[in-house]
């Protein structure tokens, strides 16, 4: 079955996020690693969540655009997979830090669990351009201790933090029931449902950096240290900083989620 490609471009301050972001999840306990799987791929291809499994690809004007597939099939896969069965325990390849009282930052070992095959990685969107691979990977690692790692690897231009909870909780309801209690966010024009950037802050990053001065080869900033911290925060924390936030905004209040309170906290830091 042929497919065909819907082209939305990316805007100009997505192009400024051309880093790719791996959300890893460790939960206790052997999960179904194909339950897993199907389940995703029913979210996008009978539940019609065409948006994510898109490709990244070049404009006439040489500027990155999503490509949306109309249909999938054994030749255009929704997203990428890879399962592993370890038979050492969690602890022999990365250990997550104790928790803390307070906010804190910790730098964890050299050693990564969250981070797709060689075969599949992917460190900026010219790669996912060149290899016409899904933005969407899938990781599924079982250790010797019963416990179980989720990665989901995407460019981080396509979704932030409240986008990967709205996937996670419609790809949950999957799981849970076989359908979706909530209706999937769509494509609007000029930039991406899940992506939550308040319009006056895209309008000024607009006013910074025009499209035309972003081709499709802009790098992200090379001279940052790329050193992999845990940031713990906890929610009894944040709960109280959210609500001291919307009580200095008042009416603006609405406006305000956990998601932006954490951001701000962490650039202040």
């Amino acid at each position: 079955m042929d497919t065909g490609y819907a082209s939305h471009p990316i805007s100009c301050h997505d192009l400024i996020f051309q880093s790719v972001v791996t959300y890893g999840f460790v939960v206790d306990g052997h999960l179904h690693r194909l339950r897993l799987k199907n389940s995703l791929e029913r979210l996008i291809v009978v539940h019609q969540w065409n948006i994510l499994g898109s490709r990244i690809g070049k404009g006439p004007q040489g500027v990155f655009e999503y490509r949306v597939p109309s249909a999938f099939n054994d030749e255009v896969e929704p997203f990428t997979f890879d399962s592993q069965v370890l038979s050492t325990p969690l602890s022999d390849h990365f250990r997550i830090p104790n928790a803390t009282a307070d906010p804190a930052i910790f730098t964890p070992s050299s050693a990564t669990i969250f981070q797709p095959l060689a075969h599949l990685r992917r460190d900026c969107l010219s790669e996912y351009e060149s290899s016409s691979q899904p933005i969407l990977h899938l990781q599924i690692i079982q250790f010797a201790d019963e416990k179980t790692a989720v990665g989901l690897t995407v460019p981080r231009c396509f979704c932030d933090v409240w986008g990967m909870k709205k996937i996670l909780s419609a790809w949950s309801s999957i799981l849970a029931s076989g359908e979706i209690t909530a209706n999937i966010p769509v494509l609007v024009e000029d930039t991406m449902i899940l992506e939550k950037l308040q319009p006056e802050i895209a309008s000024q990053i607009r006013n910074h950096f025009h499209p035309t001065q972003l081709p499709a080869d802009t790098s992200a900033d090379e001279e940052r240290e790329n050193i992999p911290r845990w940031l713990f925060m906890p929610a009894e924390t944040l709960a109280k900083l959210t609500r001291e936030c919307k009580a200095e905004l008042g009416s603006e209040s609405d406006k305000v989620n956990e998601t932006d309170v954490l951001l701000a906290w962490w650039a202040k830091v």
